[in-house]
């Protein structure tokens, strides 16, 4: 019984699993900045170079916008938003305020990177839409009845659905490439404060579950067909 009982421990050990990366939670503090980022692990060195040293440069960013005339701080936090065998999601949070601002300012940086290279991916290798008017024919507008294959419009909080609302904010200006993982292939994309909604909103977020992303793949792909 024992022995049976080893051999299926065996084969649950056996059984592959997600190699997630060691992340170390790396803190640099000084007058006027804290900053904080992951200092990334894999058996794959050459990866693991590449992707601290992307990271860097998000961390020197932050250092240098302190040379500002009259920014009083500036901060940097991230998030790992996903990850899998193959993939790194991580949101970056650099934030700063300037001397008798009415509040702070901040941006959310989503980035993937390929643990099995190293590579910083486009959110293109997931998500092709070239047109922001594509964008915005599928958006939920204040008013409006909603479009067929609607996108998913959120705050920052991620909790609450929104609408755009003209005339301030009636259609997305661009395409943006700052995005992170969902997981079950689905997709975010981020846009900052006051871009598609009021600051309080904080930087708003399209969702793009995995039908949806192979809808609008699927456009681009008939497009560049009948070209």
């Amino acid at each position: 019984m024992l022995r049976s009982l080893w051999k299926k421990v065996l084969l649950f050990a056996l059984l592959p699993a997600t190699v997630f990366a060691a992340n170390q939670n790396m803190v640099q503090t000084g007058n006027g900045y804290d900053i904080q980022y992951p200092l990334v692990y894999l058996a794959n060195e050459k990866a693991q170079t590449a992707i601290n040293t992307d990271i860097g440069t998000y961390v020197a960013s932050a250092k240098e916008r302190l040379n500002t005339k009259n920014l009083v701080t500036s901060n940097l936090t991230y998030k790992v938003a996903y990850e899998d065998d193959r993939y790194l999601s991580i949101i970056f949070t650099p934030a700063w305020y300037y001397q008798g601002a009415a509040h702070g300012m901040y941006n959310e940086i989503g980035v993937v990177y390929d643990k099995t290279t190293g590579e910083k991916l486009p959110r293109s290798y997931f998500l092709n839409i070239k047109s922001p008017t594509l964008l915005t024919e599928h958006m939920p507008i204040a008013g409006k009845d909603l479009p067929k294959n609607p996108i998913s419009f959120f705050d920052g909080s991620v909790k609450n659905h929104i609408e755009l609302k003209p005339p301030t904010w009636s259609n997305v200006p661009y395409v943006s490439d700052s995005y992170y993982l969902g997981g079950d292939g689905s997709i975010y994309l981020i846009y900052q404060p006051y871009e598609l909604a009021s600051y309080a909103e904080g930087a708003t977020k399209l969702y793009f579950y995995r039908p949806l992303v192979d809808y609008f793949n699927g456009l681009n792909k008939e497009e560049t067909t009948t070209k």
